[in-house]
Order: C-alpha cells, then structure tokens, then sequence
C-alpha cells in the first residue's frame, strides 16, 4: 500500500484492484465505481446473472394472432431473430440481461426510416449515458408537457468515445425492479440495480477470494533454526552465517524455472525445523463466501438448486424441478416486460407480441406433465361413464376437484 493508499485508508476510503471503491465513512456509496466491471469480476455475481442471461436466451418471440395463433413470420419477429450485425437474438438478450441486472434499467434503440420496420435494434449500455444537468420535472400534467419531456436528448459515448445524442422517444426503455426509486431528476426514466442491496456481500466476496489468494502463495513457509545452545541461558544461538548461505544457496534441487524452485538444504550443523503452513479450513473462506453468496443469489432470484449446478456440474432431479419454476416464475415475466415493450412501441396492440419458452429442453417435461394430466382426466370421465352415473353428476364432481369439463374436452 503506498502512501497516498494509506492517506486515504486514514479517512475510511480504500480503492481496490478492480477499480472499485470502500467508504466507510459514506454508506450510501458503500462501493461504487462501474458496475458493470465488478459485476463480471465477482464470481458469484457474475454466475446469478449469466444463469439468467443463458435462460432468457432461449425465449422464443411471437406475434399473436385474432385466433391466437402463432405467426413468427413477421417484419418485428425477424428483427428481434436478427437484431443487428454484431448480434444474434441470443446475444442481443444475454446482453439485455446483463444490463438490466446491473444497472437496474436498459434503453434499446431501434434504427431506421421513420414510419417503417427498424433494420437494427441495440442495448445501449447505461454506463455510457449521461443526462442533462437541466432535465424537466417528470410531474407531467398535459400532453404538451409530455411531448417536451420526451423531446429531451441525452448524451451516449460509446467504447470509441464517439458521442451521439438521442431523444428519450426514439428509445424503449425497460427497468429492473421498476423506474423511479431514487431521488435523481432522472428518477422517473432509469431504475436501482439490484446490486445496490447486496453491494456489501459482494464486496466481502471478493475481499474472501483476494484474502485466499494471498494465503496460498505464501503458505507451505518453513522456519529454520540452529540447534546448538548457548552457555548462559540455554537459549538457542542464531544459525551461523555461512550454515544460512549454504541452507539458502548450496545443492539444493531445482523443481521448477525461477526463484523460489528448490526444496533440498545442505548445512554444516544440525538444524530445527518448524513448518508455518496454516490449514485452508481453519480461515473460515468458505463460510465466508457461502454466507455473502446466499444474499446475493437471492437477490437475483436464482434458485439454490441451479446455482449449485453451475458451481459443481452437478445433476440432480431437484434441478430440473427448480429451473421450471425459475422459467415460469422469475424469467416468464421478465420476457414478458420485453413482448409487451415491443408491442407498445411499435403499435401492435391489435396482434401483441408474446414470449414463450415451451421450446426448451426442460418445459418439455412440463408439456408432458401436462398431456399425462389430460390422459388421467380422460380415463376417470369414461370410467364413470361406464358406470352409468350421469354427465351432470360427472361434472360436478369434477369441478370439485377443480377441474372443468367442456365439450371441446
């Protein structure tokens, strides 16, 4: 730690490795710095979002029909298939995700001719946007006030530091928990990232894996010491200085390239040695990490189950019950969230866009659950047909049971 570090360490303020901060002084900016950075270099935080990200991924998108049929055929479905030249669906979603989770609110911004179908569709990333020091009230009142609201622009730098300005109508913007949480002038048009809640957890994580590091480079260091006495005390005497330059320096064997690669000694007296090898267990790391990861894959949704299996590779029954209900319950909605934006801006309220995820592996086992439920409802009716009860009688007991019998059944 150099000078200025410790200067700052004094005030409560350290900056680590990855560019992140720690104030303890300012607890509402506990760690701050770009998000997005700490994110991906905290294993923990980065495996939640990437669970989401690959699940999201694998959403299908289409537009509703009068019928309700599924048209994928579509000039706003190939867009969302096709959404740009860097990007295939997949990436453009797992981006999406990654975006949203972090920072609490993503814009897309859809490019084209005014009036027709966008050829290209893009996350912008919310690091790189900057808003007016001047931005309106969001307590909007008329028409006029939301036409003048929405005409505001606001600044984008992309990785070039090319900057562009776009207008906060031309955008579709999506929000983590939901927009206005936060006492900035852009409350109402950007969201709190998850992350904020669970800043200190991550922070703990990362100083537990930094503090292992360390750990296991200098661990397995030995201790040596001459084993004659003196003649007063019966203390032992320092090693002599040509038995240290023959311990440090004379035929000891090589094991690897570089200093520090030699294990074996040779000195001219008997010596003592001590081993200063701390137990991995005894640090409590692991209990550490756990502990700070359980809030934090919480936070995120993400189930014990299919976290786990990210870790160890694992597969269990359990799992494949868990992703369903992460599907159905954490990544249906948030799917969604991107259908119904879609549908809103681009005026196709009369053929909505939806979102599916039945093509996947794991629904397919829902599917069946399902069809083999039908089967069962199916096998009792002509049963009790059988037995001569009446329809009537039939039906009723069924819709006891909470099931209700149609004439399409």
């Amino acid at each position: 730690m150099g000078l200025i570090d410790k200067a700052f360490g004094a005030l409560g303020y350290i900056r680590y490795k990855d560019g992140s901060h720690f104030n303890f002084k300012r607890s509402a900016d506990f760690l701050s710095g770009d998000k997005l950075k700490i994110a991906t270099n905290n294993p923990v935080t980065a495996a939640c979002i990437n669970i989401r990200a690959q699940v999201l991924s694998q959403a299908e998108f289409y537009i509703e029909g009068a019928n309700g049929e599924m048209e994928v055929d579509h000039d706003i479905i190939k867009l969302i298939n096709n959404p740009n030249p860097f990007q295939s669906k997949q990436d453009f979603l797992k981006q999406y995700e990654w975006f949203k989770s972090v920072y609490g609110w993503v814009y897309q911004k859809p490019y084209g001719a005014v009036g027709f179908i966008p050829d290209f569709l893009y996350n912008l990333n919310s690091g790189y946007i900057d808003f007016p020091d001047d931005m309106k009230s969001s307590l909007l009142i008329n028409q006029e006030e939301v036409n003048d609201y929405f005409a505001q622009k606001f600044k984008y730098t992309d990785e070039s530091d090319v900057e562009k300005y776009f207008e906060l109508e031309s955008i579709i913007p999506f929000y983590d928990a939901t927009n206005g949480l936060t006492c900035k002038d852009q409350s109402a048009i950007t969201g709190k990232s998850k992350m904020d809640a669970v800043i200190k957890n991550i922070s703990n994580i990362g100083l537990a894996g930094e503090a292992e590091n360390i750990i296991i480079q200098s661990n397995g260091r030995e201790g040596f010491s001459s084993d004659g006495k003196g003649s007063n005390l019966g203390s032992s005497i320092p090693l002599d200085s040509d038995d240290k330059n023959q311990i440090e320096n004379r035929l000891m064997n090589n094991y690897g390239f570089g200093r520090g690669k030699r294990r074996s000694i040779a000195t001219r007296t008997p010596i003592n040695w001590q081993s200063f090898h701390i137990k991995h267990g005894d640090l409590g790391f692991s209990e550490i990490i756990s502990t700070n990861s359980t809030l934090v894959r919480e936070i995120f949704g993400v189930p014990n189950e299919l976290y786990s299996a990210h870790k160890t590779g694992a597969t269990f029954e359990n799992q494949k019950e868990a992703l369903i209900g992460f599907v159905q319950n954490v990544m249906q909605p948030v799917a969604n969230d991107m259908a119904n934006s879609w549908t809103s801006y681009f005026d196709l309220e009369d053929t909505p866009i939806k979102a599916t995820f039945k093509n996947m592996p794991v629904m397919q086992h829902t599917e069946q659950k399902k069809a083999d439920k039908i089967l069962q409802i199916a096998s009792a009716y002509e049963k009790l047909v059988r037995a001569e009860m009446d329809t009537a009688t039939i039906e009723a007991l069924f819709e006891n049971q909470g099931i209700t019998i149609t004439d399409e059944d």
